[in-house]
């Protein structure tokens, strides 16, 4: 690296410590257990590396792939429910990271949880709108992912064509 470079590097380190303050986040959970169709309740804390509450603060929480607005309380304090949609059934971790609005004074952070993932299969409904087509005539397809009648958001559906059947 040149001699400029380590100088912006350090310039950029000093200024984002004096401005930004480091985070940690502590999550609970309410059990291991999880599936879409018994979701896991995350109590997290967010709190500064000096150890104080990062009170009322928007941002967002992101756990697997799932993301959720967020507000701390008072406590420093979110809860949500999460429903995996995507995670591994492998999986034993998840990761739950924290992440504050862009103009707030705070870094995000990241803890993990325990996780004992149950595999649901969803009902699909599949409307084709028309119902017959010819070559060239456009056609929509709208596929509906469900678990004990709740949508499954964000889930990934492949459709095939072929010259005789959609499946």
């Amino acid at each position: 690296l040149s001699a400029s470079t380590r100088n912006i590097s350090a310039q950029q380190s000093s200024i984002s410590s004096a401005v930004l303050n480091e985070t940690r986040l502590n999550v609970t959970t309410n059990g291991s257990q999880v599936a879409f169709a018994d979701p896991m309740l995350i109590t997290g804390t967010v709190e500064t590396a000096a150890g104080t509450v990062v009170a009322n603060q928007t941002g967002v929480v992101v756990v697997g792939d799932r993301v959720y607005p967020t507000r701390t309380d008072s406590n420093g304090q979110f809860t949500l429910t999460y429903r995996p949609v995507s995670l591994s059934v492998n999986a034993t971790r998840v990761s739950v990271r924290y992440i504050p609005e862009l103009s707030s004074p705070y870094v995000s952070a990241t803890d993990t949880a325990s996780v004992n993932v149950t595999q649901v299969t969803p009902s699909l409904s599949v409307t084709t709108t028309p119902t017959a087509a010819s070559y060239g005539d456009p056609v929509e397809i709208q596929t509906t992912a469900t678990v004990d009648g709740r949508a499954v958001p964000t889930l990934p559906i492949t459709t095939i064509f072929d010259a005789m059947n959609v499946t």
